[in-house]
Order: structure tokens, then C-alpha cells, then sequence
């Protein structure tokens, strides 16, 4: 795990809380982090293994390391624009996904989004290893 550029590769059992992601570098304090809202493309329980795969894409609002909400959008039918427009919704400011093309991750970390890359797990796993 690396938070300069903030591709951070799960592994089974390893723990990435969003304090330690969303800090800018490591001097930074951790405990700075209040809020984040992070976008989750799903496919059924898992984590979409392709962003532009996902049936739809779940934000999960984090405070002080606690779920406050959770909100699922349809995604079938849209196109890559309109993808990267529903992910780069007022207060993202993480997207948790599997691969990703390019495009969206040049068109994703314009808009000031932190990316991290997670293969192989449930929504559950996933949401549990961020409130860390």
C-alpha cells in the first residue's frame, strides 16, 4: 500500500483504513479525516471486477470512520460519460473499484477523486476493511 498515488492493491485479510488512504502524505495526521464518501461500482454483492461493467454504483458516506449513508444508482445503459458524471457526484471524493480503463481514471482524478484498485471482494468485505 502507497498513498502518494493512491492505487492501493487488497490482499486477503489486509486492512486499508480511510484515514491512512485519504491522507495527502504520510507527515499528514490521519485523524484530520472527518468526511468521505466513496463510490463503489457493484456488480450483485461484489465489487465490480470492471468499473464500466458495474449494474450500479453504491456511495457510502463515512464519518469518523462510521457509515452515515448508503445510496445506489442504476448504471445500465449509461455511457462512459455519463458514468464518470454519476461517480464525480458533489462530495465524492474516493472511488473503490477493480480495473479501470484509462479514460475514466484520467477523467476520475481530474475532478479531484482519490482512486484505489480492490480485486476479489464483497461490497461488505470492502466497506468493513475502509472503516478499518
Amino acid at each position: 500500500m502507497y498513498t502518494n498515488n493512491i492505487l492501493i492493491l487488497a490482499l486477503p485479510g489486509e486492512q486499508f483504513p480511510l484515514s491512512a488512504v485519504m491522507a495527502r502524505n504520510l507527515k499528514e495526521s490521519p485523524s484530520v479525516m472527518k468526511k468521505v464518501k466513496v463510490a463503489i461500482p457493484i456488480f450483485g454483492s461484489q465489487v465490480s471486477w470492471r468499473c464500466d461493467c458495474a449494474s450500479e454504483i453504491l456511495f457510502v458516506e463515512f464519518e469518523d470512520g462510521q457509515v452515515v449513508s448508503r445510496k445506489a444508482v442504476k448504471t445500465e445503459g449509461m455511457n462512459s460519460l455519463q458514468r464518470i458524471r454519476t461517480i464525480a457526484a458533489p462530495g465524492t471524493t474516493m472511488l473503490a473499484c477493480g480495473a479501470l480503463p484509462a479514460f475514466y481514471r484520467r477523467m476520475i482524478e481530474a475532478c479531484g477523486i482519490k482512486v484505489i484498485q480492490v480485486e476479489g471482494m464483497t461490497v461488505n468485505e470492502l466497506i468493513e476493511r475502509l472503516k478499518g
